[in-house]
């Protein structure tokens, strides 16, 4: 590689840039003093051959300690080929990596021996790994980076409507609003049944569906019903109807299809851990093992922080605490985190929409976040819905997406409609006068109510509902007429 680099230093070296490349990756202390001449004198946008590296290294007296200029020729004559440059590196770079390994596994060896309860050390492991990933980028220049800022607006601007950074969204109205999912902590709060894990399921599916491993855990739910939710969802088919046994062998069949799709997405589901370490220790091995690009929580007032002592008993403190840990973690392992919260009750009077100081427990949560988004229903479009036909807003409800606290950017309000059966939202009208959808009757009828169900005649067309005793009867599919829907 340093044969590569005094044969073609103009190709190569921004490679070696571009890969992170320092002077500590080489292992050999004349290597290590050779490889840093010549990041310096690419730096200083010197010229870089044979001659002016043996020039520099004489004049600073250092050209013996790497072997003299007799090693400077070995090491050319020794390149195959410039051309193979990024291979070199690679080497180098993945050489490198395994002796900081090698030397992290003694460290933990040594405080194995050492340390009294081994659980405790067992949450600390995967930090003391994680902190290998990406730790050259502490060490960047502001040049570098700024350079890299512009590097992705300038494929931005190539490329319109297509983000160059941040996880993209299921909806691009809320990926724009949010300029994606970016590293640092956003917060997705909302009151029960708000739809906060109806949400996060989304997303987290949506961007596992692009190849892009997403690492989830769960507090508030189970891992299989998190993954009903999903399958319903891809198959288009209601829950209730699922539980109920009134599903037709068509949709049964798109719930297996849906499975064999979901079941390929990198996605990594826990529902074991409750404490703020075992969670941090549990992302820095799925981003060691896997490579997650999302961390997601759900959600944060149930987190414990043992460590804490008798302290974790007062919630603003603990959240604060636990808000500041993830804070921490997300620029650690170069991900966003998203944390789901709840709001508290007084975010329900007067039917005001919701603020940041909602958040329940602790202001700490909205100081630490980047990006906050609240979501509430909207009582106002809830009541007339309700007034012109009661029920309505049984399987369809006006939830709105707001955005209150955007770090770099803009903030703003997005309408939508929830789906409760079908775990899903949908795009709604900015007045939500799309109220009368076509598929609201059959999402209606796809769920269980007692006493209410309804039937499709054989032209297809919705028949009105009418009372009955029970729950709904089953429903005939207009191409498949045998099969109960």
């Amino acid at each position: 590689m340093l044969g590569a680099a005094l044969l073609d230093g103009n190709r190569v070296l921004p490679l070696a840039v571009t890969m992170e490349l320092k002077a500590d990756d080489f292992y050999a202390p004349g290597r290590r003093l050779l490889a840093g001449t010549l990041l310096e004198m690419f730096a200083e946008q010197r010229p870089i051959d044979l001659l002016t590296v043996e020039d520099r290294l004489r004049k600073k007296e250092e050209l013996e300690k790497i072997g003299g200029a007799d090693t400077l020729h070995r090491l050319v004559d020794g390149c195959g080929s410039p051309e193979h440059a990024g291979y070199y590196l690679d080497l180098v770079l993945q050489a490198s990596l395994k002796r900081r390994i090698i030397s992290r596994a003694r460290e933990v060896e040594q405080a194995a021996h050492e340390v009294e309860r081994g659980d405790s050390l067992l949450m600390d492991v995967p930090g003391l790994f994680a902190e290998l990933i990406g730790q050259n980028k502490q060490d960047e220049p502001n040049g570098t980076l700024m350079q890299k800022s512009i590097n992705r607006w300038e494929v931005a601007t190539e490329h319109k409507g297509e983000l160059s950074k941040g996880l993209t969204l299921p909806w691009e109205d809320l990926t724009e609003l949010l300029c994606g999912l970016e590293v640092g902590v956003t917060i997705l709060a909302g009151r029960p049944s708000a739809g906060k894990t109806m949400l996060e399921d989304c997303i987290s599916t949506h961007i596992a569906a692009q190849g892009r491993p997403v690492a989830r855990a769960t507090l508030d739910s189970e891992r299989e019903e998190l993954l009903e939710r999903a399958i319903c969802r891809k198959a288009g088919v209601s829950l209730p109807k699922l539980k109920f046994g009134y599903a037709g062998q068509s949709q049964l069949a798109a719930c297996r299809e849906a499975k064999a799709t979901l079941e390929k997405y990198p996605m990594y589901i826990t529902s074991r851990h409750r404490d703020v370490r075992a969670i941090c220790s549990w992302a820095r091995a799925m981003k060691l093992k896997h490579g997650i690009e999302l961390l997601t929580v759900d959600f944060v007032q149930l987190i414990w922080a043992p460590e804490m002592g008798r302290s974790q008993s007062d919630e603003v403190a603990r959240l604060r605490y636990v808000s500041q840990t993830f804070k921490s973690l997300t620029f650690e392992l170069g991900i966003p985190v998203l944390l789901l919260a709840q709001l508290n009750r007084e975010s329900e009077k007067d039917e005001r929409d919701p603020r940041m100081s909602d958040l329940k427990g602790c202001g700490g949560l909205e100081e630490d976040a980047s990006k906050v988004l609240l979501l509430h229903r909207d009582n106002k479009k809830a009541r007339a819905m309700e007034e012109a036909a009661p029920g309505a807003t049984k399987h369809k409800r006006p939830i709105c997406f707001s955005l209150v606290k955007h770090k770099n950017g803009e903030t703003g309000k997005i309408p939508m409609w929830m789906r409760p059966a079908y775990f899903r939202f949908d795009r709604a009208a900015d007045d939500f006068s799309d109220d009368a959808q076509e598929g609201d009757a059959e999402d209606a009828a796809g769920c269980i109510a007692p006493c209410v169900f309804q039937e499709w005649p054989s032209d297809g067309a919705p028949a009105e509902p009418r009372n009955g005793g029970g729950a709904c009867s089953a429903f005939h599919n207009e191409k498949e007429n045998e099969n109960a829907d």
